[in-house]
C-alpha cells in the first residue's frame, strides 16, 4: 500500500511538471509572437513627405509673401509684386522643410512646418502660407499682349529685350492647347543641337493648357510667363529630344521696368 501511494505521488508530480512545462512553453510562444509583432511594428517603414506631396505655390493669407516649392527640390521666396526673389534648394524631414541644408539633426530648425491636413506652411514667425489651387499655376491665363511690354534682362547672360507696343504688333497672342512640359537643359548643353537626348535634360516644369504666350516672326521668338514668378518670362522653342517634339527652354528673362 505504501509503495502504491509513493507511485501515485510520483505520477502526480510528473503530471504537474508536464503541465507547468506546457504552460511555460505556451507563455514563451505567446511572448515570442508578441515580441515579433512589436518588432514588426517598430520596423515598419515610416512614410515621409516627398517633393511631390509639397510641390506648389503657397501665399500668405494677406497675399504679401509667396513660397514656391518645385518638384526638383528648388524653392523661391518673394514679396508678391516685387521684382526680386530669393532662390534656394530644399529638403524635407518629417513635416519640416529646410532651405539650403545638407545635414539635418535635432538641433536644426526648419524654415517651415508643413500641415498635411490644412496644406499650409508655418514659418514659425506668425506667417501661414496657404497652398494655392493647382490651376493657379496656369501662367496668367487672362493676360493680353501688354503683359510682355517692358525691359527684360536675361538670367543666363547679358541679353536684354526691350519690348514696346510697336514691336508687339509683330507678335501674335495664343494659348497652349494642352498641358505641356518645358524642359531645362543641363549647363553647357546647346539648345540648338539636333541630337538632344533625355540625358541632356536637367529638369522640367509643367504649365497648364490655356496659358497665354506670344509667337513672333523669328526663330526662338516664343515667350510665355513663368508660373513660378510674377514677372519672369520663358523664351522657348519647339525642338526634339530623342525624336520627340518638346518645348525646350532657351532662356529666362526678369522684368526690369
Amino acid at each position: 500500500m505504501k509503495r502504491l501511494l509513493i507511485l501515485l505521488a510520483a505520477v502526480g508530480i510528473l503530471f504537474a511538471s508536464c503541465k507547468n512545462s506546457k504552460k511555460t512553453d505556451d507563455q514563451k510562444v505567446e511572448q515570442t509572437e508578441t515580441s515579433t509583432k512589436t518588432d514588426t511594428v517598430e520596423k515598419a517603414p515610416v512614410v515621409e513627405l516627398t517633393y511631390r506631396n509639397l510641390a506648389g505655390t503657397y501665399d500668405t493669407e494677406d497675399y504679401q509673401m509667396r513660397v514656391v516649392l518645385d518638384l526638383n527640390g528648388t524653392a523661391t521666396w518673394n514679396m508678391i509684386g516685387s521684382l526680386h526673389w530669393s532662390e534656394y534648394s530644399y529638403i524635407i524631414k518629417g513635416n519640416g522643410v529646410f532651405f539650403d541644408v545638407k545635414e539635418v539633426d535635432e538641433n536644426t530648425k526648419p524654415n517651415f512646418i508643413y500641415d498635411p491636413q490644412k496644406k499650409t506652411l508655418d514659418d514659425g514667425n506668425g506667417n501661414i502660407y496657404i497652398l494655392q489651387p493647382e490651376n493657379y499655376l496656369t501662367g496668367l491665363t487672362n493676360i493680353d499682349k501688354s503683359w510682355f511690354i517692358g525691359h527684360w534682362k536675361s538670367k543666363k547672360g547679358d541679353d536684354e529685350r526691350f519690348v514696346d507696343a510697336i514691336l508687339m504688333e509683330e507678335y501674335s497672342l495664343d494659348s497652349l492647347k494642352s498641358d505641356a512640359k518645358f524642359y531645362f537643359l543641363k549647363e553647357g548643353i546647346d539648345y540648338y543641337s539636333t541630337n538632344l537626348t533625355w540625358a541632356d535634360v536637367d529638369y522640367s516644369i509643367g504649365i497648364k493648357r490655356s496659358a497665354k504666350y506670344i509667337d513672333g516672326q523669328h526663330e526662338f521668338d516664343l515667350y510665355i510667363p513663368d508660373p513660378r514668378a510674377d514677372k519672369r518670362m520663358i523664351r522657348y522653342d519647339i525642338s526634339q529630344i530623342n525624336g520627340e517634339e518638346v518645348y525646350v527652354v532657351a532662356d529666362l528673362y526678369d522684368f526690369v521696368k
